[in-house]
């Protein structure tokens, strides 16, 4: 039998779901928006995918090389050696790969980037999200997790695709077996990539008015930071200040990273990976500092 209620009020006795990840939900249609545009997708990540299919072609010839050498006694070890050649080789190529993808990720981090937090403040945006049951925190997940995206596809996905065409081309699986730290290396070094810059990209984002001036803001403390560094390193040499150079710290600390095991390692990689750790610092703190006055005034 159905029950009719004729009051006008009813209490609720019900309790109101929560997602598990609140800031998906931010991060899930801030990418939505942002890749509604074609155009800039493959004008940034095309030079990506032709740089991958031709990096992934070479591996596939170095190695394919080595495997159509007969295995007879007197070319095992010239194989051996060949074999341990390409392998090297292909470790450098990544890190020179990561040279060239570093500059299409930072472009790409930083189109998307720089209007993800400067744009809700100018739009008062911010005013309806922090009116719902999402935190400083969550704002931060689902705004870092935009720029991390864009910043992966160009700095993990394209190494990684061309460490699993060395395991798959290499015989015997011998990439995997001898070169496996190659593969995490990819991965954490991208991690180190990813969160710097997009930690920077967001808090030059909460400090500009729009986000075009976001985006002349982050190239411009760029350059300028390069020409007073050199400038005090060969005038008024100080040797320090080369450890504010964002880009070398993260060269050295990639390099670093993709040493072969037993050779030596630059000896400036602690000095660079702190100076790498203090932009981060300063710009989370940047960040933390403006989401506290967006939440305050909303």
């Amino acid at each position: 039998m159905a029950v009719t209620h004729t009051e006008v009020y009813r209490k609720f006795k019900g309790g109101i779901a929560r997602h598990p990840l609140r800031f998906f939900p931010l991060f899930a249609t801030e990418l939505s928006v942002a890749t509604r545009r074609k155009l800039p997708l493959i004008l940034l990540y095309g030079p990506v995918a032709i740089a991958t299919i031709v990096t992934c072609f070479i591996v596939y010839a170095k190695f394919a090389l080595q495997a159509g050498v007969p295995d007879s006694s007197n070319l095992q070890a010239q194989l051996a050696v060949g074999m341990a050649s390409s392998m090297l080789q292909v470790r450098d190529l990544i890190l020179q790969v990561n040279g060239i993808m570093g500059g299409f990720a930072l472009l790409a981090m930083v189109w998307y980037g720089s209007g993800l937090i400067c744009e809700d403040r100018r739009a008062k945006a911010h005013l309806l999200y922090f009116s719902r049951p999402l935190t400083r925190l969550d704002y931060f997940l689902g705004k870092f997790c935009v720029a991390a995206f864009f910043g992966a596809i160009a700095v993990v996905v394209p190494n990684f695709v061309v460490c699993t065409m060395a395991v798959v081309t290499s015989p015997e699986w011998s990439f995997l077996k001898e070169q496996s730290d190659v593969i995490w290396a990819v991965f954490l070094f991208g991690g180190i990539w990813i969160t710097t810059m997009s930690s920077l990209v967001l808090a030059i984002s909460s400090l500009a008015p729009k986000r075009v001036f976001a985006m002349v803001g982050f190239f411009g403390l760029i350059m300028v930071l390069e020409v007073f560094i050199e400038l005090g390193v060969k005038v008024g040499n100080v040797e320090q200040l080369q450890y504010l150079r964002l880009t070398r710290n993260l060269g050295v600390v990639g390099e670093w990273l993709f040493t072969a095991p037993g050779a030596d390692a630059p000896e400036d990689v602690t000095q660079c990976a702190l100076g790498v750790a203090a932009w981060v610092a300063l710009s989370l703190t940047v960040l933390a500092q403006r989401l506290r006055r967006m939440e305050l005034a909303s």
